[in-house]
């Protein structure tokens, strides 16, 4: 796992960190080790609470893409983003501040249809129907059932309360006559489009109970009268060879309009039986990507663009090119959804959380507004005491206090204390209730000896300028130790004073360490990719120890010393576990054991020598009374259900803090006492409100979803490409679509003014050396050819032996993606070729053509 984890594993914004927040949610599969109905190999001395959102609240620092939207009327609109996320708002064009976001999905949820303001359907990408009966009731308004096997329902339209029909990504329809009767009320998925080149329906519209047409990847339509009669009852028919059509609204049974992927508009007067008319829009309306229609009558139809931020309307659908205009609304946004429930309202939604509204669809780009109306802010790092306190740091330099952390979002108060540009608070420890210390991207550390009060008073000081500090462990108010990423650390006795009391301490480490844990004065360990070092007196820079304890590609990614211990313990992206009683010895002895599954850990805390929680993508816990007994002695449990936790802290053994990359916190008690669930979210997010205690809540493992899997990679210097090699894992007739980065982490050496003197310090940044995107086949493998930036040419031609090892990251649309550590290097140019270049001209020509 990167080391640009501090407390925990997190996605951070280019520059510091080398994926962004979409990764987020496309981490490690954790199902095989947290199936329904295995059995944890140890009964677990903990239970959790369900997440409670305590950060989703502007201004955010991620913002999802919106993935659809549906207006039963003017007055209610309700969309669905990629990170789980229901937003909703009774009046649209009232500005960010009139939506209400709540988190209900751990899945992207990509299709919605509510056919009145007491109904909404939406479907996500792991085969679940989401329905709700007070769309704006919150997260406990919405109920989720499995209805499809783990493929992503990419279309849903209900004609009324009565009648739902879903299409998924696989080719297949399914439908129910109660639509909140939970999965027992849906039909079986009946495969209708079969056999075609590119497998997968993309939308669906319902104009009336007898009438149903749905669109797919190959440009064909597929139509039913009878939408509840099985797969006999569809007819497809070509009507727009080899281009995939992307949207369809019917506003009833005598039009249709529908778009494609070229930017053409698609008409049919007869759309059940007849014939369909393709407009080509030309010149300054002419586009690449139509992503979705909308068209409340037949005097209106408008579409919106995914490429360029616009969307093309028309009074006259069936009129051809010139009835349609085309207008720019949203540069450097793609749209994702647009919808009009009337003449006199359009809203569209777009893939950076934007909503756009018109209440004049048709006049041009200056009748559209725009207002940021959802987010995340991904929190990074939690540290508790047992006073009780517990503070939580985000992506967006602000700081998360409670003093009853179990009680429930409503516990929770926000400051913004870190306001540099491009700072994020990756870290955070507090010795007591006296002392908070944490660190930012910015080599930056804030403090504050009142971190409890109602207003506390949080100071920031420059430590390190322009180098991120990854993490921060403070045993009490007279020790905090920070890592930046190098063989030295950062250590003061006087926390409380400032930056200047802050010094260099070298560990003697042969890489560089970026994670620390300290459990007194007197032991402290710190992790570097593979190894551990520890001292018995960490803040005079001696005797520090240690070895390489995880070999190969695999990355340690959190350490914890347990306090009034010797105890060590360590893990990493594989799932290893690593205990040592005497880390701080001449030559420590660790011991390895490997959790079942080989779950992607990203955190450990340990509240004593016999309770330590280790945390991962997956939403999964790991806990443990006997540390440094065999795998037998973990218990799984899936506390978050499919996020991705970045930290967690034990202030005792009666008292745990998880927190995830979407803004949650997840409290872990003894099993006498159960934790108090979170209130139901409010306008902006929480709400207040009373917490009852309530029963262990158990999180439900959601189905596999599409998946790839990276076989190998190269690279090629003289030209502009790379290439992986990539394998589609997901259920036949499914697709795996996304996006490829290769990224490489670069050393510098930098002079910098520390505390009035010249210092040599050592930056790591990631840079991006190649991108692309991909689109397989379930079962299929290909080499999907990747361009390299001018950064990484530049790199691959400088690396000693033509060679560097790079972390490949894989994002799948609605699915699960993965990373991995490979080796690209330069392929020669074919000897054939260096002879030709003596060959006149000619040869030179054909050196040139082919060298690359």
């Amino acid at each position: 796992m990167r080391h640009e984890q501090m407390q925990g594993a997190r996605a951070r914004p280019a520059g510091w960190r080398p994926a962004t927040i979409g990764l987020i949610s496309a981490l490690a599969l954790m199902g095989a080790l947290i199936a329904p109905g295995a059995a944890s190999a140890a009964q677990s001395p903990l239970v959790f609470s369900a997440p409670a959102a305590i950060d989703q609240a502007p201004p955010y620092s991620v913002k999802p893409a919106i993935e659809g939207i549906s207006c039963p009327s003017a007055s209610l609109c309700v969309a669905v983003d990629r990170f789980g996320g229901i937003l909703t708002s009774t009046d649209p064009t009232g500005g960010a501040g009139s939506w209400t976001a709540s988190s209900v999905d751990p899945q992207a949820i990509r299709a919605i249809s509510c056919p009145s303001a007491s109904l909404c359907v939406a479907g996500d990408a792991a085969g679940h129907l989401l329905t709700s009966t007070d769309p704006t009731g919150g997260a406990g308004a919405w109920r989720i059932a499995h209805v499809d096997s783990s493929v992503a329902l990419s279309g849903i339209s209900c004609p009324s309360a009565t009648l739902c029909v879903a299409v998924d990504s696989a080719g297949n329809v399914l439908y129910s006559t109660d639509p909140t009767g939970g999965s027992s009320a849906w039909s079986a998925p009946a495969q209708i489009d079969a056999g075609v080149a590119l497998t997968g329906l993309t939308a669906i519209s319902c104009p009336s109970r007898t009438l149903c047409l749905a669109t797919d990847a190959s440009g064909n339509v597929l139509s039913a009268t009878e939408p509840t009669g099985g797969a006999s009852r569809w007819a497809r028919r070509e009507v727009d060879p080899h281009v995939g059509l992307d949207g369809i609204s019917c506003p009833s049974a005598g039009l249709c309009v529908a778009t494609d992927a070229s930017g053409n508009i698609l008409t049919s007067t007869e759309p059940a039986s007849g014939p369909w008319k393709k407009t080509e829009l030309s010149g300054s309306v002419s586009l690449s990507t139509l992503s979705s229609i909308s068209c409340p009558s037949a005097s209106l139809c408008v579409a919106s663009e995914y490429e360029r931020g616009g969307v093309v309307y028309s009074s006259a659908p069936t009129a051809g090119a010139s009835a349609w205009r085309h207008a720019e609304v949203d540069a450097g946004n793609p749209l994702d959804g647009v919808a009009c429930p009337e003449a006199g309202l359009c809203v569209a939604v777009d893939s950076a959380g934007g909503v756009l509204t018109s209440t004049d669809p048709t006049g041009g780009a200056s009748t559209w507004g725009r207002a940021q109306a959802d987010g995340i802010n991904s929190l990074y790092g939690v540290s508790c005491v047992s006073a009780p306190l517990c503070v939580a740091v985000d992506s967006g330099g602000n700081v998360l206090t409670s003093t009853d952390p179990t009680a429930g979002a409503p516990s929770w108060s926000r400051l913004l204390v870190d306001s540099a540009a491009g700072a994020e608070l990756g870290g955070v420890s507090c010795a007591s209730v006296a002392l908070c210390v944490a660190v930012d991207s910015q080599g930056r550390v804030i403090t504050s000896t009142d971190p409890a009060a109602a207003a506390p008073h949080w100071e920031a000081a420059e430590v390190l300028p322009s180098t991120a500090l990854y993490g921060v462990s403070c045993p009490s108010s007279a020790l905090c130790i920070a890592a930046y990423s190098d063989s030295e650390l950062l250590a003061t006795t006087e926390p409380a004073r400032g930056g200047n009391t802050w010094r260099h301490v070298a560990t003697g480490s042969k890489e560089s360490v970026f994670r620390v844990s300290c459990a007194s004065a007197s032991l402290c360990a710190a992790i570097g990719y593979n190894g551990i070092v520890a001292s018995s007196e960490p803040a005079a820079g001696k005797a520090w120890s240690g070895s390489e304890v995880d070999p190969g590609v695999r990355y340690m990614t959190g350490v914890s010393c347990a306090p009034a211990s010797t105890l060590c313990v360590a893990v990493d992206e594989a799932g290893a576990v690593f205990t040592s009683t005497d880390p701080a010895a001449a030559k420590p002895a660790w011991k390895k054991v490997t959790l079942p599954g080989g779950p992607d850990l990203t955190a450990i805390s340990c509240a004593s020598a016999s309770l330590c929680v280790a945390v991962g993508s997956g939403g999964g816990a790991f806990v443990s009374s006997d540390p440094t007994g065999e795998a037998s002695a973990w218990s799984a449990q899936a506390i978050d259900s499919d996020r991705l936790l970045t930290s967690v802290s034990c202030a005792s053994i009666s008292l745990c803090a998880a927190v995830d990359s979407v803004g949650s916190v997840v409290m872990g008690v003894p099993p006498s006492l159960p934790p108090s669930p979170p209130a139901a979210p409010g306008p902006t997010g929480p709400a207040s409100g009373g917490a009852t205690p309530s029963s262990p809540i158990a999180m439900p493992i959601l189905a596999a979803v599409p998946s790839v899997r990276i076989l190998s990679a190269h690279a090629v210097a003289r030209g502009p490409k790379a290439a992986v090699r990539l394998a589609c894992d997901a259920v036949r007739g499914g697709l795996c679509r996304g996006r490829v980065s290769v990224t490489v982490r670069v050393r510098m050496r930098r002079r910098r003014r520390v505390h009035g003197r010249i210092r040599i310090v050592h930056v790591e940044r990631i840079v991006v050396i190649a991108r692309g995107r991909f689109e397989l086949r379930a079962g299929r493998r290909a080499l999907i050819a990747l361009r390299l930036t001018r950064a990484g040419r530049a790199r691959l031609a400088r690396a000693a032996h033509r060679r560097l090892r790079t972390r490949v990251r894989v994002l799948v649309r609605g699915g699960r993606g993965m990373q991995r550590t490979v080796v690209l290097s330069e392929r020669p140019a074919r000897r054939r070729h260096r002879r030709q270049r003596s060959r006149g001209s000619h040869g030179g020509r054909r050196h040139r053509r082919h060298g690359g």
